[in-house]
């Protein structure tokens, strides 16, 4: 339900309180943070609490619940009204009471508006697409490994947001290559971190204004060029190592069935 930012809320969350618990209380915990999210958009009005013993998608986490009960062999904490809303207490405490992070989908939208009016873009659209490949990659990522310190949400998508103009064609791949690589070197992991290792992607503007946009997007972050380098190395890094959890994680699935 709702918008991405429900997703990389939810995901921010259970990061920082994933201790809170133990994995019988797995389920429970990962249906408090989805209260606990749809509660702090006050946009949103309910009847009905979500995952309540009245909600529709009360199924879902019930499933879950089954699903890791059969492959963990473990008795899974009953999920009821009372358990949910004394859950949600454990949860709110070990996050200091503090749930207004800002996530993924709320930087992107900071810096996809900035280089939007500093570049002028023609149609929202042209950004739109990019921002939902970013999306798509940022969960990939965030499926794969907590966020931390080191790699919080506001890196993953910076480093995905400078990215996303060579996968768009208006920068070329070389102009966000690390200065310890060769150019070989940096087109073959970046190939690595494509599904199926796909063709590089051609730059359709001049080099003139490749250089601009390059620029601007030094502006729009607050970065310079070998700093903004830096990040796309890193999120080449990051995709390869999400691709080969999820390849890892399909293969015990598939051995599992």
């Amino acid at each position: 339900t709702g918008s991405q930012s429900y997703w990389f809320k939810a995901s921010l969350l259970f990061d920082f309180c994933a201790d809170c618990a133990g994995l019988a209380e797995l389920p429970l915990t990962c249906a408090a943070i989805a209260r606990i999210v749809v509660k702090s958009d006050f946009t949103l009005h309910s009847c009905v609490p979500l995952l309540s013993e009245r909600c529709p998608g009360r199924r879902l986490i019930q499933d879950f619940s089954s699903w890791l009960s059969a492959t963990a062999n473990i008795e899974t904490t009953e999920i009821n009204d009372r358990s949910l809303c004394q859950h949600e207490q454990v949860v709110l405490k070990a996050l200091d009471w503090q749930v207004d992070y800002p996530c993924v989908e709320q930087w992107c939208y900071i810096y996809f508006a900035r280089i939007g009016m500093l570049a002028g873009f023609r149609t929202s659209e042209q950004l739109q697409k990019m921002q939902v490949r970013v999306f798509i990659s940022a969960r990939a990522i965030l499926m794969s490994r907590p966020a931390t310190k080191e790699l919080s949400h506001g890196d993953v998508a910076l480093s995905l947001f400078v990215l996303s103009f060579v996968d768009a064609g208006y920068l070329p791949l070389l102009k966000l290559k690390p200065k310890h690589l060769e150019e070989d070197d940096w087109a073959t992991l970046y190939a690595e971190s494509q599904l199926g290792g796909g063709e590089l992607p051609q730059c359709h503007v001049s080099e003139a204004i490749a250089s601009q946009i390059l620029e601007m997007l030094c502006l729009t972050v607050q970065e310079d060029a070998e700093e903004l380098c830096n990040k796309a190395y890193q999120a080449v890094q990051e995709m390869i190592q999400a691709f080969r959890w999820i390849q890892s994680y399909q293969s015990e699935s598939c051995r599992g069935v």
